[in-house]
């Protein structure tokens, strides 16, 4: 029998081997854009980004027993052996419960061992009793034990408790004081920094440990590491500097593992190489199945250990434009993904994306499964009590939810089901919903106009303006968005004059904008101010023609020649017809380009063709032919027309 020595050096060896990767951790998301709901929103469907893995040991003996008792071949020794033998196999097998049993067993034989201890606090752990967890490394036993690791375990229990901050400072304290600077320390600081958002710090981290692992020759750097250092680059948004970081790995070391293959995925979303992540994501899925396979799990298991990938296939197939594909890949994934994963509401989130308008009331429902409970009052399911939170106070998202969820993420989630809500007509939701978004970011433009819109519809507009007005005044960054947003919601309500002063408002360079400027004519047209509506119209012109002295970018030219039109259309309504005239001359003194100088002498012909036909007639002989004009029978088309047109 060897020593206590010997069990220890052998436990180290082993530990290894019994890592257990923590699944469905946190996934973040950016923000992307997917159709237009109403006037001032768009759903946004939400990305998955890359898996940052939580690596934890199993702890286990690794070795038979020892004669701790000097007292040779007796009974004492073969209860301390199959004791040993037991604990043992629990821990390689990651029976937790077994192991905590196995571990007061052998403690009960010897007290004062330092693996049963570790083995007890870590089985605490995995079974996410944090508190006795804490409490236990805490404990007497535990800190006259003085093993190696103590800080660490009991950031382990900060950890499991969502309590990031204290974590972090037990990882600090056993650097300090016993000075652990083992990698698995320094994983979990770097993931503890990367959920704080300290991501340029979670990167540096991960950098010293990919850096330290390359000097190491012979060793071979753990796919949980490198699929790290891609999360943590990508949560910096760094996506383009992957590739030069992991440059001496082959494509096949970067696809070893399913998570290495989703997070190299997640990198050609992030520079919308979409394509190359649908490729990737297939890869995830193919290796992942084989892996899990080798389990023993069934196809119902796989699909939902899964989930992230099926669903991030759903999102690519969104932004390449399949969206049937990507509806029904939603739909799949929330058939089987875990009611507390993070991708239920990553999922749900896209398929109302992936809908839009229609089917509002079962989007709701949707949302519904990710909101937090209600108090259940008496003879009350707590389904209905989940349902009537939403009622009294909008959406605030179960905690499962709302800590695997950035906050740009949770506040797109709960944006989402204030637009399907109001589309639904619940506008005591959009309003509570608007307030809740608010409490976590009082300047978050979209939800001041989502809760001013509730107002509006619940008619309420003078509140609903005044709103927006302190809003703006409170941050004046947001000014454009609240009188855009006062101009749509007062045009809405047919307040014409204050939507035409709402848009009148904004600075040249937004009011004078084609569209904006064709609005605010015909608001002031609604008003019957056509004094105004010329006013505007002369400094529009005015401001383009000298923002277009230096010459411009087609686009720009673009922009030019629809406000003259705008312009024009609008002298020729007044009867200002020379005025409107020169307008249109003046685009086809700016520009070459055959479609735009065609647009301005249509103009010209509908002009002259009123008080100058010979005119209509020259500007007509220059305007370019139409494809196939030349091919119509017009003899055989009349008389189409005329029989198609008898009773």
């Amino acid at each position: 029998a060897g020593s206590q020595d010997q069990r220890k050096t052998a436990l180290e060896e082993k530990r290894g081997a019994l890592k257990r990767k923590r699944k469905r951790n946190e996934r973040s998301a950016a923000q992307q854009n997917k159709g237009a709901t109403s006037p001032a929103f768009s759903f946004e469907s939400l990305t998955h980004s890359a898996q940052a893995h939580l690596v934890m040991s199993s702890k286990g003996s690794g070795l038979g027993p020892s004669d701790p008792t000097g007292e040779g071949e007796g009974l004492l020794e073969q209860k301390v052996a199959k004791a040993y033998a037991k604990l043992d196999a629990s821990t390689q097998k990651k029976q937790h419960k077994k192991t905590l049993k196995n571990a007061e067993e052998l403690l009960e034989l010897l007290p004062e061992d330092v693996i049963a201890k570790e083995c007890k606090l870590v089985a605490l752990i995995h079974l996410g009793e944090v508190d006795a967890a804490y409490k236990y490394a805490k404990s007497k036993a535990m800190t006259d034990a003085k093993y190696p690791g103590a800080s660490m375990e009991k950031a382990y229990c900060f950890y499991r408790s969502g309590q990031l901050g204290k974590a972090l400072d037990c990882v600090t304290e056993g650097e300090k004081v016993e000075g652990d600077v083992s990698e698995g320390t320094m994983e979990l600081k770097g993931q503890l920094l990367y959920r704080l958002g300290r991501m340029e710090e979670s990167k540096a981290v991960y950098e010293d440990l990919l850096s330290k692992a390359k000097q190491k020759r012979k060793a071979k750097v753990k796919s949980d590491l490198l699929g790290n250092i891609i999360a943590a680059y990508l949560a910096a948004d760094k996506a383009h500097e992957v590739g030069s970081v992991l440059n001496s790995f082959s494509s096949r070391n970067l696809q070893e593992t399913p998570e290495l293959a989703y997070n190299n995925a997640c990198v050609s979303v992030a520079l919308d190489q979409y394509d190359t992540a649908m490729d990737l994501l297939e890869v995830a899925e193919r290796v992942g199945y084989e892996s899990l396979h080798e389990h023993d799990l069934d196809d119902d298991e796989i699909k939902k250990e899964l989930a992230h990938i099926f669903a991030q296939k759903a999102y690519v197939a969104l932004k390449l434009g399949n969206d049937q594909e990507a509806l029904e890949g939603n739909l799949a994934v929330l058939k089987n993904v875990s009611n507390d994963d993070i991708t239920l509401a990553i999922a749900s989130n896209n398929l109302v994306a992936c809908r839009g308008n229609a089917q509002a009331f079962d989007s709701m429902k949707r949302f519904e499964k990710l909101a937090k409970k209600g108090e259940v009052k008496a003879g009350q399911s707590g389904k209905i009590a989940r349902r009537n939170s939403l009622g009294e106070g909008g959406l605030e998202l179960a905690a499962e939810f709302a800590e695997g969820l950035t906050e740009p993420e949770g506040l797109s989630v709960m944006c989402n089901y204030a637009i399907v809500s109001l589309l639904g007509n619940r506008f005591d939701a959009v309003e509570k919903t608007a307030k809740n978004m608010r409490k976590k970011k009082p300047d978050l433009v979209s939800a001041a106009v989502l809760q001013a819109m509730a107002l509006m519809k619940k008619k309420e507009g003078e509140e609903a303006m005044d709103l927006l007005d302190d809003f703006a005044s409170k941050y004046e960054d947001s000014f454009v968005e609240v009188q855009l947003a006062k101009c749509e919601l007062a045009a809405s309500s047919g307040k014409w004059k204050l939507a035409s002063q709402a848009l009148a408002s904004t600075p040249e360079q937004v009011r004078y904008q084609p569209a904006a400027l064709a609005t605010l004519v015909h608001l002031l047209g609604k008003c019957s101010d056509h004094q105004q509506a010329g006013d505007i119209i002369d400094s529009a012109t005015k401001w383009w023609e000298s923002s277009m002295l230096g010459g411009q970018e087609e686009s720009e030219m673009d922009k030019y020649v629809k406000v003259m039109k705008i312009a024009g259309q609008f002298k020729f309504e007044q009867k200002q017809l020379d005025a409107a005239a020169k307008l249109y001359e003046k685009i086809l003194e700016k520009t070459d380009n055959p479609l735009l100088r065609s647009e301005a002498m249509a103009g010209l012909v509908q002009l002259h063709g009123v008080d100058d036909s010979s005119l209509a007639d020259k500007y007509e002989a220059e305007m370019p032919p139409i494809p196939g004009i030349d091919e119509i029978d017009v003899e055989i088309l009349e008389q189409t027309t005329m029989k198609a047109s008898r009773p």
